[in-house]
């Protein structure tokens, strides 16, 4: 009797561990037409990014069947949201529309996605975690915080100790200008901890400020357009550098800001018709 009870808990076991496995797949999928108590499986989609998530294993990938307002999401684990195909949009007053949180040290990828504060957003893309996030191809426009300060097209804002990596590529950032665009920030709970930063062909206008270097950070801007905003460039922190290498800065408020931090000019770049501009740090080929 004593070895029949073993077999069943064992076998119990085993099946709650097995539903628990299935329940969550390597691949998940959204529609506008979707359902958040579907399996998000590709005949049996989801409605929302927020539903698919919980099924979707870590390291796994939620896709967009078709056109549609997916909602606000919060990421605790490495995942990847592509809107391939469609353009994935999420409209997002009042709220962050993607959060990154909880779990410092995940990967996630963000790729062709529409984010649309809808004037009242708090951020687009808020990262609180050490953490290597990858967007690409994506548009963020409308976040303008309800609190009266400058919302985020991107935020990367660390409340814990620990180093992480941003990369945003071939994605546009616009309006309005109370929206800045790219904020980043490391916590200082560790004095080798920092954030760097890769912009790589980012289309950035008609905002606040574009880039905002923070503490303990490194942002490189490469092939990439600023203007008609307030400012582009802000090196806010002393023990911050951005580096500018095939950029164009033009018909802005303030092209370079005064701040304490580092800017860093390959001697090609186009900074030019900025109502002011200070001059870069130091303009070479090897820093």
């Amino acid at each position: 009797m004593k070895k029949i009870s073993i077999l069943l808990v064992m076998l119990l076991v085993t099946i709650v561990f097995s539903e628990k496995t299935l329940a969550q797949a390597t691949r998940t999928w959204v529609s506008g037409v979707g359902d958040d108590v579907n399996p998000c499986s590709r005949t049996a989609p989801c409605k929302t990014f927020a539903g698919a998530i919980s099924k979707t294993a870590v390291g796994g990938e939620i896709n967009v069947l078709d056109p549609g307002g997916f909602g606000a999401v919060t990421i605790t684990k490495s995942i990847t949201i592509d809107g391939k195909g469609t353009m994935g949009h999420i409209l997002s007053p009042l709220v962050n529309a993607i959060n990154i949180t909880t779990t410092p040290g995940i990967t996630v990828t963000l790729r062709n996605l529409s984010i649309n504060g809808a004037g009242t957003g708090t951020n687009g893309i808020r990262i609180t975690v050490p953490s290597n996030v990858h967007i690409d191809n994506c548009t963020i426009n409308g976040i303008t915080s309800p609190s009266g300060a400058n919302g985020n097209a991107i935020l990367v804002d660390y409340t814990t100790a620990g180093s992480g990596i941003l990369t945003v590529k071939n994605t546009t950032i616009s309006g309005p200008a109370d929206m800045n665009g790219i904020s980043v920030k490391c916590s200082t709970a560790v004095a080798t901890d920092k954030v760097i930063a890769f912009i790589d062909n980012v289309h950035m206008q008609d905002i606040g400020t574009a880039v905002i270097s923070k503490t303990a950070t490194e942002i490189n801007v490469v092939n990439s357009y600023i203007s008609n905003s307030i400012i582009a460039i802000s090196p806010e922190a002393a023990d911050s550098i951005i580096r500018l290498s095939n950029t164009s800065i033009m018909n802005n408020g303030t092209g370079i800001g005064t701040g304490s931090g580092k800017v860093i000019s390959f001697g090609n770049n186009q900074i030019i018709a900025n109502t002011t501009s200070a001059k870069p740090t130091v303009v070479s080929s090897t820093q």
